[in-house]
């Protein structure tokens, strides 16, 4: 006891063995130790003098079979500490002690399983506020959330004083995975002194290697040297370097900046961004692509922002963005970016259409959309992705909470412009697209974007369209909108229904239909083309085709499949009173006759039906018409002065005529 009488305490040694201990907090904030606490009201009586430092002598201390539980009713969280063994030398005494920890690490938030052992040497003087650790060797291994930690390696050794820190020899190893992917890394600081007004360390390096079924990724990052205050520091070029394989693809990249940090602050920034990342690949034009970049950076943990500006240059595209995360979590990004012009296609290009057709089971995912939060507004100069050309896109683009909005979008294209909007959010699947084009040279747009030369002309088109669903066939099912086209001064591919007809005048007399294939060869010229669908379930349903020619009037209805990428369309041609045009002056015959034209089958392998019967009938029709005309004209004898002057009372005449006829 006499120790205690000069501010000691001097123990021979501690020994603990089964001790088990549950610590809890209510959901009212008490806990269920706060008795031992004290009632934790202020004195009334005057305050003692500081005590001097206290000093320890411990000769050892031994725990073992010991577990320690804490939940927390608020937040349910729940770590338990089991198999807790610690033994050590004398402590307190200033002198070297070693010491050995081991124990089980259980938790629900994160989710932990994880064995934990430690060993090295200890030195404490409390008096002095004193502490030193060396030879430290610790490793941890078990189960992280999803990953799983084959081991954590942490050795080193450490110097604690009141007014300095010194680190040496530190060496941090980690190796694990998740499902697939290996993760390996290793942090190195051979040396780092810090106190109230210096800071310097030296060479300190970060050796990351990321293994994926489909790939790898190797990182090594060094900072030369560093120095500063414990408020700030600055270093020389911290230096990034990269190199992997994706696919058949490999890339090597590298980025170096100097950087300086205020740890008081908070705020950590790269000043001088430089680098450059090349990407080689049998798929790439010439092998090869490199783009290469510079900037600044800031980061800024007191306020969770970020900020970046960069300008690149990618083959023969330069590129300047502005990127700013406004809050960590959810992550929140603001943007800005330009790009004068862009050729997807010489990275990505089209693939060849398919001999089978694509799996209309096939999942959509759009669950990578609720990972972020963004807005900001893309300008591209020129852009050629999917064979489609396009300048001076403008777009203002918002992702919240799943949903993506492009809106308003615009572009100039083909000779005319695109303006509108698109929708796609994640919750549902759910798509909408609304487009308004003008001028369009709507020829060269359906080759590039379908690879379909059916069509020719200038002119206008909208859409108003939605769909939802889990896979591509699912999203045609369940299309609904509306369209609508307006051509001036084109054709149809696929049929010359001028030479159709000129050639029907030989087969007037012959009963019966024929069918074609469509020849991409013919077409049918037109001064005007209109038409409006209305789309349900992915049938585009259509009653109001009208197309004028100088020879032709055509008007038609019927539906065309989205889902079975086919159509079932009767057009009727009516034959007018021209002799030029497109054969018009072999039609004469056919004047004022209605052919009607089935179009009908797959996309791919459409044909067209000409009803000659139908045309057969029309032209008995006119006989049958004219003669009724020719024989009441004469009945009512409308053929001079002559028949003027004995003509009967109208009704008579009539009468007379109609009889006359049926007798005949």
């Amino acid at each position: 006891m006499l120790p205690l009488l000069s501010g000691q305490i001097v123990v021979d040694r501690i020994a603990i063995d089964g001790l088990k201990a549950s610590l809890a907090r209510h959901k009212d904030g008490s806990s269920n130790f706060d008795d031992l606490l004290g009632d934790g009201k202020a004195k009334s009586e005057p305050r003692a003098a500081p005590a001097s430092a206290l000093k320890l002598d411990i000769a050892g201390i031994e725990i073992s079979n010991t577990a320690l539980e804490w939940r927390d009713d608020a937040t349910k969280q729940h770590f338990a500490v089991k198999g807790l063994s610690l033994k050590t030398g004398q402590l307190g005494s200033g002198a070297p002690s070693k010491f050995e920890l081991g124990m089980n690490l259980a938790g629900n938030q994160p989710k932990l399983d994880l064995q934990i052992g430690a060993s090295g040497t200890l030195s404490m003087n409390p008096e002095a506020k004193h502490y030193q650790l060396a030879g430290l060797s610790a490793t941890l291994k078990g189960n992280a959330g999803s990953f799983t930690l084959d081991k954590l390696e942490i050795q080193g050794a450490a110097d604690f004083k009141p007014d300095a820190t010194a680190i040496d020899a530190l060496v941090i190893k980690l190796s694990g995975k998740e499902g697939s992917n290996v993760l390996d890394a290793s942090l190195e600081i051979p040396k780092s002194q810090m106190a109230r007004e210096t800071l310097r360390a030296e060479k300190i390096s970060l050796v990351l290697k990321l293994t994926r079924p489909d790939g790898n990724l190797n990182a090594t990052l060094s900072v030369p040297g560093m120095e500063g205050s414990g408020r700030s520091f600055k270093a020389g070029d911290l230096k990034l370097d990269l190199d992997g394989k994706q696919g058949s693809n490999t890339f090597k990249g590298s980025l170096a900046s100097p950087v300086s940090g205020n740890v008081e602050a908070q705020r950590y920034e790269l000043t001088k961004l430089a680098g450059k990342i090349s990407v080689n690949g049998p798929e790439l034009p010439k092998g090869a692509a490199a783009i290469s970049m510079g900037g600044s950076a800031a980061l800024d943990l007191a306020r969770k922002t970020a900020q970046m500006n960069l300008a690149a240059k990618f083959e023969e595209s330069n590129i300047d963005a502005k990127l700013n995360l406004t809050q960590f979590s959810p992550a929140t990004l603001a943007f800005d970016l330009n790009i004068d012009q862009l050729n997807l296609d010489k990275y990505f290009p089209p693939k060849a259409a398919p001999q089978t057709k694509r799996d209309p089971d096939q999942p959509i995912d759009l669950a990578a959309l609720k990972a972020l939060n963004a807005s900001g507004a893309l300008r591209i100069g020129a852009l050629q992705v999917s064979r489609i050309k396009a300048a001076n896109i403008s777009a203002q683009i918002k992702l919240a909470n799943g949903r993506l909005d492009v809106s308003p979008h615009s572009a100039q294209l083909y000779q005319g412009s695109l303006a509108g909007a698109l929708t796609a959010d994640a919750n549902g699947n759910r798509f909408t697209l609304k487009e308004n084009l003008n001028g369009v040279t709507i020829g060269p747009l359906l080759k590039d974007l379908a690879d379909k030369d059916v069509l020719e002309g200038r002119g206008n088109a909208s859409l108003a369209l939605s769909a939802s669903g889990p896979s591509l066939g699912a999203l045609k099912k369940s299309l609904d909108g509306a369209a609508r086209i307006d051509l001036k001064d084109g054709a149809i591919k696929g049929i010359n229904l001028a030479e159709t007809l000129r050639k029907a005048k030989s087969v007037l007399n012959a009963r019966g239909a024929s069918e074609q294939a469509a020849n991409q060869q013919e077409k049918t010229d037109f001064s005007e083309l209109s038409a409006s669908f209305v789309i349900r379930n992915g049938i585009a349903h259509n009653e109001d085709l009208s197309l004028k020619s100088p020879f032709l009037r055509l008007s038609g209805s019927g539906d065309i499949s989205i889902v079975n990428d086919s159509m079932d369309y009767l057009a009727k041609v009516a034959v007018v009173a021209s002799a030029s045009g497109q054969g018009g002056k072999d039609l004469g015959d056919l004047k004022g006759l209605t052919v009607p034209v089935r179009l009908s089958g797959p996309f791919d392998a459409l044909k067209y039906r000409i009803d000659f019967g139908a045309m057969v009938g029309e032209v008995a029709k006119e006989k049958a018409k004219e003669a009724v005309k020719e024989a009441i004209s004469q009945r009512l004898g409308l053929g001079g002065a002559k028949a003027d002057a004995q003509k009967p009372e109208p009704k008579d005449q009539v009468r007379d005529a109609l009889k006359g006829l049926f007798q005949r």
